[in-house]
């Protein structure tokens, strides 16, 4: 009795098996019939739309194959009998489409990322009332865009969003409260930006090699002002960027200024000297990777020059430091054209590669390039004996010359 016990059990056992062993064979089929399901296209009106979820009906545009210069995307599409709502526009391959305008239901709620990338046609777009986010690359791309509408209810802007467009003012909505890396980047056509009052940050690529000439910023901002060329913080003492777009060879630093952000003229083509005037204390990281300067006073009060600060001014022949100059940090003047340089004894630190060295070309293990920072020949350093600069010169062995 105790032994057919036994074989019952073991009966059972194997069945259990068995049967997890079908269940586990059948489900990648599942798997494959719902992925199948979710994945299903069709076409209406030369759009091709993919079904996104089958319970609710709702759609996504993946690609438009006409050829009008005008496109309303509809709330809704049939196909096979059944009613699907437009909820999506996913990312397309515009390279060859003739549009011109494009409206947006309210049924869509969500763009992409690189939405309407590349659609170089692209004059006026009308969004829908129901998007809040206008994601990364949305309109990279778009060179002859000028238009966007129905912005107000946005909250965020990803990066690159606007980079290269055909705009030539925007007003950042409301509740944006960040502008990300490169948003507005290459919009060489771009002369004037309006900043929303809630504002909190600004990525300092948001502007480079823009068209940007004057800054505005909403009334009731706690964290943003702006002058004449300039985007300030709220008291007006330190800058945040400098108009990109401004064609000035030279300029000195506002008397109000305390401090020059970081970044905050980067890679600016105009600019061939600045002055930075005494109340400047310090001067932030990359604050001018500026490649056409070629002359920089710093005069007065400013204590500390950041890291990488003048990095990159290949054209940077002179710069005179004022007598309250602390710290040089590290790559300060790297890859610059200073042959020489003179050093104060008030200098009393002085960063890694901070003057005499250069970025050249090399390879790895692999043999594929990489940035290599290499030593300035014949560089000379100026100083008082004893001092930071001397300390400096020996330590990376650059010919030393007291005075």
């Amino acid at each position: 009795m105790k032994k057919n016990g036994l074989k019952h059990t073991a009966a059972q056992g194997l069945t259990i098996i068995l049967a997890l062993m079908l269940m586990l064979a059948l489900m990648p089929v599942m798997g494959e019939k719902t992925m199948a399901e979710d994945e299903m296209s069709f076409m209406s009106d030369n759009c091709k739309y993919t079904v996104i979820d089958t319970s609710d009906h709702s759609v996504r545009l993946d690609s438009y194959r006409g050829d009008d210069r005008d496109l309303i995307v509809p709330e809704t599409v049939e196909h096979e009998g059944i009613t699907y709502t437009v909820v999506k526009i996913g990312a397309m391959d515009w390279q060859t489409s003739p549009l011109v305008r494009m409206e947006l239901p309210d049924t869509v709620t969500e763009l992409s990322v690189d939405a309407f990338s590349g659609l170089k046609s692209l004059q006026a777009i009308s969004l829908s009332k129901s998007i809040t986010e206008i994601p990364d690359n949305c309109f990279f791309g778009c060179s002859a865009l000028k238009t966007v509408r129905g912005t107000s209810q946005v909250t965020s802007i990803g990066h690159y969003a606007f980079y290269n467009c055909g705009l030539t003012s925007f007003t950042v909505p409301e509740n944006v409260t960040k502008l990300g890396e490169s948003v507005f980047s290459y919009s060489s056509k771009l002369k004037t930006v309006t900043l929303s009052r809630k504002m909190k940050s600004v990525d300092p690529s948001a502007f480079e090699f823009s068209g940007v000439q004057t800054f505005k910023v909403q009334r009731g901002s706690k964290y943003f002002a702006a002058g004449k060329y300039l985007l300030y913080n709220k008291k007006k003492t330190r800058i945040v960027a400098y108009a990109p777009g401004r064609k000035n060879r030279s300029y000195t630093v506002p008397g109000n200024v305390t401090s020059i952000g970081a970044h905050a003229f980067y890679l600016n083509t105009h600019l061939r000297k600045v002055t930075i005037r005494k109340n400047v204390r310090t001067i932030g990281t990359g604050a001018f990777e500026c490649s056409d300067l070629t002359s920089v006073i710093l005069a007065g009060r400013t204590r500390v020059i950041g890291e990488n600060a003048f990095q990159c001014c290949d054209k940077l022949k002179s710069v005179s430091f004022g007598k309250r100059v602390h710290t040089i940090q590290a790559g300060a003047f790297r890859a610059t054209n200073l042959k020489s340089v003179r050093i104060p004894r008030n200098v009393k630190k002085i960063g890694k590669q901070a003057f005499g060295y250069d970025w050249d070309v090399g390879f790895d293990e692999e043999n594929t390039t990489i940035d290599i920072v290499v030593k300035r020949s014949g560089f000379k350093i100026y100083g008082k004996k004893g001092s930071s600069a001397h300390k400096y010169a020996k330590a990376n062995k650059f010919k030393f010359v007291k005075y």
